[in-house]
C-alpha cells in the first residue's frame, strides 16, 4: 500500500515542482556473464544527460544537475545489496527524492532530465503489474496473496473450521500441524466433508472479496484444484476473475508469483 500512495502522490504533483526533474529506470537483473551490468547503464545514461544538459545551456539546470548526480550515485550505491529486476528513481535538486523503489519486475533503461517526472514507463509497468489477487484453493485451506508490481504486499492463510462451520485466520500455526489438524477434522467429519465442501467455499467468497475491495486488485487469479476453483468462480462477486490450469498448493509464494505474475 505504501509504494501505491507514493505512485499517487507523484502522479498528483502536477506542476508545482520547482526545478528540473531526474527521472531514472534502470535494469539491474544479474546476468551469467556482467553481475554489475546496471553500473554501467547508470554511468552511461547520466554522462548522456550531463551531455545534453551542457548543450542545452541554461546555468541554473545545469547547476542543478552537478547538484544532483553525485547525490543519486551515492543513493543508488547505497543501495545496490537491495537491488532485484529493475529500479526506478524520480528526484529532482530542489524537490529532493520524490520516488524510490527497487522492483522484482523487469524495467527498461530509460534516462530523463525534464521540467517533470517522465512517468511513461512507471505507468505502463502499473498497467502490466497491477494489483492482484491471487488464490491457492484447497479442499480446506486457502492462500490468499495480494500482488502489486510482482511483490507480495500481504499474505493470508485460511483453513475451514468444521466445527464452527467458517473460514478461520491461521497466525503462527506450523504448516504440519495444519496438515494434521485438517486430515482429523477430514477423518471426523468425513460425511458432512463430502457433502458440504462445495458450500464452504461459498462462503470464502465475502472474505476474497473484502480483500479485493481494500487492495483495489484489477482481478482475483484462481490456483488449485479445477473443480474447487471452478466453484468459487461462479459464486464470487467480482469484476474480473482468472482460473489458472495449475495447483500450485504447497509451492513456496516467491515460486508462486514468478509463475503466476511473471
Amino acid at each position: 500500500m505504501k509504494v501505491k500512495n507514493q505512485i499517487e502522490k507523484l502522479q498528483n504533483l502536477g506542476d508545482v515542482l520547482q526545478g528540473r526533474i531526474l527521472s531514472i529506470y534502470m535494469n539491474t537483473e544479474p546476468n551469467g556473464k556482467q553481475q554489475d551490468a546496471w553500473k554501467i547503464h547508470l554511468k552511461n545514461g547520466l554522462k548522456r544527460l550531463r551531455e545534453y544538459s551542457e548543450a542545452e545551456g541554461g546555468e541554473v539546470q545545469m547547476k542543478e544537475y552537478r547538484e544532483l548526480q553525485p547525490q543519486i550515485e551515492k543513493l543508488i550505491e547505497d543501495s545496490k545489496t537491495d537491488l532485484k529486476r529493475g529500479l526506478v528513481l524520480i528526484a529532482g535538486a530542489s524537490s529532493g527524492t520524490l520516488f524510490f523503489e527497487t522492483l522484482q519486475v523487469p524495467v527498461p533503461n530509460a534516462f530523463y532530465w525534464e521540467d517533470k517526472p517522465h512517468l511513461e514507463e512507471l505507468n505502463q509497468l502499473l498497467e502490466t503489474y497491477p494489483s492482484v489477487g491471487v488464490v491457492q484453493v484447497g479442499g480446506e485451506e486457502v492462500t490468499v496473496m495480494s500482488s502489486f508490481l510482482g511483490e507480495m504486499e500481504q499474505k493470508w492463510e485460511y483453513e475451514w473450521d468444521l466445527e464452527q462451520e467458517n473460514w478461520r485466520e491461521f497466525q503462527g500455526m506450523s504448516h504440519a500441524n495444519r496438515v494434521a489438524s485438517a486430515a482429523n477434522h477430514k477423518e471426523h467429519y468425513n460425511n458432512r466433508y463430502e457433502v458440504n465442501r462445495m458450500r464452504w467455499l461459498k462462503g470464502l467468497c465475502p472474505i476474497l472479496e473484502k480483500h479485493g475491495k481494500r487492495y483495489q486488485w484489477d482481478e482475483i487469479i484462481l490456483t488449485g484444484e479445477q473443480n474447487l476453483t471452478s466453484k468459487v468462480s461462479q459464486e464470487i462477486n467480482y469484476d474480473s476473475t482468472r482460473i489458472l490450469s495449475k495447483n500450485l498448493n504447497g509451492v513456496p509464494t516467491h515460486q508462486v508469483l514468478q509463475e503466476v505474475i511473471l
